[in-house]
């Protein structure tokens, strides 16, 4: 007879098998495991550096094999293919991925709202479309982060789309002290929203940062045209120019020759502004052809100056000027369209023609030259309106929202006689346009022609309203 003492341990020792099997088994799965997670984050860690390294093709083969397809994965593995797929011009599957992760009507992942509200942010612009506003701010709302720049920028757009600048200056002020490189942006929103204290402000902590970093790295001339211009906001007009001419002196190089430019013409209009003497005004401009031949603001200030002063012996010193930067060689193509502009002010039209001709003829690519050769064509004494007819539609296929562009082009249309397609461009023309008047003068003209005095005699109204109108003081 067994004892129970005895048979306990019998029973011990039947289960031993089973105990074995089952401790082998876990141990097998649990080896499974380890060893698939291992492959798993190689897998990653293959994709990740890839995508470091913009070999796209072999991030995607990776991250499939550690999505394989799963829904249940993990949702960041999920947003870096959306990124790969993107890359690889894959713009649907990818969408399809960051609207399951981030939908629009109800919560899902953050990061990918992050990722849509920096998405349309970007895309946002002037639009002030309420789905997309709406849109916009669900994301953002879902996937806030303070801490990140991007979405602090998407929220600052969202507040200036929706008219809280404040709001928007805020999230602009948490960007600039997460990275100071911000600092000439926020500073530049602020002047623009009137607020000069807290422009002078920033300007000046930028001045601070700026000129750590560029003792840091002499050679970035990015940083160092930053510095520049944030010196000019708070008036060292003076240091601002050392700053670029050192720049200069250390790596001659076309960006800083060009901010070399855009601060001699900054120091021009400073001139305007202190009325100061003829003399000094032209040399800003002249030391700015000097270190960029092909600054066009220079060439645009140069015409200013002709126009503003009546004294011949200064508008014949503006003109040998310009006849210099084409006897040179250098930026002749502007100088050309300078004197054109020159001579039409002096309504010498045979010699404002020759010179558009030749500013086209070097340089076709000038939108603005082919715009003004169009008009000119089109109103001369004996008018080549199909030459003229060929350069509008170029300049307005090159830029089809320049409201001048499309002025130029209804008009030569109207001369033409094609009147209903001189409404079409006309009417686009008219609501960005500066001179209102003319372009109303013209379509009751054209819709006069076409029968329709109704709507002819309220646009001769209307231009009569832009003449009569009182002045805002």
């Amino acid at each position: 007879m067994n004892s129970p003492e005895s048979s306990k341990y019998r029973d011990l020792l039947l289960s031993l098998p089973s105990v074995v099997v089952f401790c082998t088994v876990m141990g097998m799965v649990l080896v499974g495991f380890f060893s698939t997670s291992s492959v798993e984050a190689k897998y990653r860690a293959g994709a990740q550096k890839a995508f470091k390294d913009n070999e796209y093709g072999r991030a995607k083969v990776f991250y499939a094999r550690v999505l394989d397809d799963d829904p249940m994965a993990n949702p960041r593995d999920w947003l870096s293919y959306a990124d790969v797929l993107a890359a690889t011009g894959e713009e649907p599957r990818a969408k399809s991925i960051l609207d399951q992760l981030a939908p629009d009507e109800k919560p899902g992942y953050g990061p990918a709202h992050e990722r849509k509200a920096t998405n349309i942010a970007a895309k946002l612009g002037e639009s002030k479309d309420p789905d997309k506003l709406s849109k916009l701010l669900h994301h953002l709302t879902y996937g806030n982060d303070d801490r990140s720049i991007a979405c602090l920028k998407a929220w600052s757009t969202y507040y200036m789309a929706v008219n809280e600048p404040t709001k928007a200056l805020d999230k602009m002020d948490m960007v600039a002290k997460i990275d100071p490189n911000y600092l000439p942006v926020v500073a530049h929103m602020f002047g623009q929203q009137g607020d000069e204290a807290q422009k002078w402000k920033l300007a000046e902590k930028s001045v601070q940062h700026l000129s750590l970093e560029l003792e840091r790295d002499p050679m970035n001339h990015q940083n160092r045209i930053r510095l520049a211009q944030m010196m000019l906001v708070i008036d060292r007009e003076d240091d601002a120019g050392t700053t670029l001419l050192e720049g200069l002196a250390i790596k001659d190089d076309a960006t800083i020759r060009t901010a070399l430019a855009a601060y001699s013409v900054h120091r021009f209009a400073k001139e305007v502004e202190r009325n100061g003497k003829f003399t000094r005004k032209l040399n800003f401009l002249a030391k700015a052809l000097q270190f960029d031949p092909k600054y066009a603001p220079a060439y645009t200030q140069m015409v200013f100056l002709f126009r503003r002063n009546r004294d011949d012996s200064e508008r014949k010193e503006v003109k040998r000027r310009l006849l210099e930067m084409v006897t040179s060689g250098q930026g002749a193509a502007l100088a050309h369209f300078a004197l054109s502009d020159l001579y039409g002010i002096e309504r010498n039209a045979e010699q404002m023609q020759w010179h558009a001709e030749k500013a086209y003829s070097m340089d076709p690519g000038l939108t603005v030259v082919a715009n003004n050769l169009a008009w000119l064509l089109a109103h001369a004494e004996d008018p080549d309106l199909d030459r003229a007819m060929e350069l509008a539609r170029d300049v307005v296929k090159t830029a089809p929202n320049q409201p001048e562009y499309l002025d130029t082009l209804g008009t030569v249309l109207m001369k033409r006689g094609e009147y209903d397609d001189a409404i079409d461009v006309l009417e686009r023309a008219l609501p960005a346009i500066s001179s209102k008047k003319n372009v109303h003068e013209k379509l009751a003209f054209l819709y006069e022609k076409i029968g329709q005095d109704t709507i002819a005699d309220m646009h001769n109204q209307q231009a009569r309203g832009i003449a009569t109108a009182p002045r805002i003081q």
